[in-house]
């Protein structure tokens, strides 16, 4: 507190003999109008610049998290991570090596059955296109005429 008050002290005493009775002469320099000083401005930014290199920089973050080796096997995690989340490669990466790996799903027919592949071997004798024509015309002649 002391120090406050000596303080106002000096300035009160370097105050006091102007605000005597006594008019000072101004002097010119005083009595010109300032001069207007130019005012520091705020740095103009480039949004589209600024936006360019945020994509950039969240692309990287992607295509280093789907495209870790961890995330082969687990790539519905990956684009998890990828896409719906603020973590960074590193961290992503970690989880990707804790999640277990996704099992391939079994071949499946439209009954939802699986379904080995036929063994299907071509019939003796019939290797010629005159003996399965002369077939097809005997299967037709079986069937008899038309009504």
């Amino acid at each position: 507190m002391s120090n406050l008050a000596t303080m106002a002290r000096e300035a009160a005493a370097t105050i006091a003999p102007a605000a005597s009775t006594e008019t000072a002469p101004v002097p010119a320099a005083a009595a010109a109008p300032v001069a207007a000083t130019p005012v520091a401005t705020a740095p103009t930014v480039d949004v589209t610049a600024v936006r360019a290199e945020a994509r950039a920089e969240e692309r990287a973050r992607i295509q280093a998290i789907v495209g870790h080796a961890e995330a082969e096997g687990r790539t519905a995690l990956a684009h998890q991570l990828a896409f719906g989340t603020d973590l960074a490669p590193e961290a992503a990466a970690g989880l990707l090596t804790a999640a277990p790996k996704a099992e391939a799903a079994p071949a499946r027919t439209l009954t939802g059955a699986t379904v080995p592949a036929p063994a299907i071997a071509p019939q003796a004798g019939a290797t010629d296109k005159a003996d399965a024509s002369a077939r097809l015309a005997a299967a037709v002649k079986a069937l008899g005429p038309k009504a």
